[in-house]
Parts: C-alpha cells; sequence; structure tokens
C-alpha cells in the first residue's frame, strides 16, 4: 500500500515515513527471479528502496497477525515527491503538528510536553535513522534540516 499525499489514517500507533532518495535507488546485491510460462527466468535487479519497504511490509502484515485487525499499529507511507525550498507542500500540510496530536497523545510515553519539544523529539528521530542506515546524501540532510525549522 503506497500512499503519495496525506497520511490517510491518524490513528495509527506508530507511523513511517520513507522517502525515496538518490541513495535508496542505489542497486542492491539482491535480484528478483520471474519464472515465465516458457521455462525462460527473468532477472530484476532490486533497489534498496524496494526492500526497506517490503521490509515495513512485512512487519505490518506481522503486527495485524499478532493483535485484532482493529488496532491500528503501523502505517507506512512512502513518496518519491522532492522536498526543497521551493515545495514545501508535502512537508508543512502533511507532517503538521495538529494531524498527529491524537497519536502522540495516545502513545502516552512522553506525557504533557509542548508542540515545540515533539517537533524537536520528531525531528531528532528523523535524523538518527538516516545516520544509522549509512552516511546521510545532501538530499537527506536537506530534508531533516527543512522539517526542522
Amino acid at each position: 500500500m503506497v500512499y503519495t499525499g496525506m497520511v490517510e489514517n491518524h490513528t495509527y500507533k506508530m507511523f513511517i515515513i520513507l522517502f525515496n532518495t538518490e541513495s535508496f535507488g542505489e542497486l542492491s546485491k539482491l535480484y528478483s527471479v520471474f519464472k515465465l510460462k516458457n521455462g525462460c527466468e527473468l532477472l530484476s535487479s532490486r533497489n534498496y528502496f524496494s526492500i526497506v519497504k517490503e521490509m515495513l511490509l512485512e512487519i505490518r502484515r506481522i503486527t495485524v497477525n499478532l493483535y485484532s485487525v482493529n488496532d491500528k499499529f503501523l502505517n507506512v507511507t512512502t513518496t518519491d515527491d522532492e522536498i526543497n525550498e521551493h515545495d514545501l507542500g508535502w512537508n508543512v500540510s502533511n507532517l503538521m503538528y495538529s494531524n498527529y496530536e491524537k497519536v502522540i497523545a495516545n502513545i502516552k510515553l512522553m506525557g504533557k510536553v509542548s508542540e515545540e519539544n515533539v517537533r524537536d523529539l520528531l525531528c531528532k528521530n528523523i535524523k538518527k535513522p538516516i545516520t544509522v542506515l549509512g552516511k546521510p546524501t545532501s538530499e537527506q540532510m536537506k530534508f531533516v534540516k527543512l522539517f526542522h525549522k
């Protein structure tokens, strides 16, 4: 399930926004093998974006199997939209604190915190995974800086 716009439901306990950058477009050593009816095999290279997206969807499938169908644990949002100084629409309209205020309140890990503190925590949490995955690209760092004003 891929959303290119607004995160559709704000009642999820966890949401992940996967931004497809140049570094995710690099080809990995993994291949998908497709067997045709005539017996031939077709190899297709896999990029890191497709692998990470597949892993996230598998995590979501496992949580649905473990818990009730009515419990909404994970919402995965992926985008190819480029974010820069001239196009802040995706960033500003889709990641507004007010949209996720109830989600954050329902998590009940942080207690009472101000909007500014929550934004700061969210931004720090965006930068950490990028650093963990590898050397951040200039586009990834630009995204973090634009998100964290």
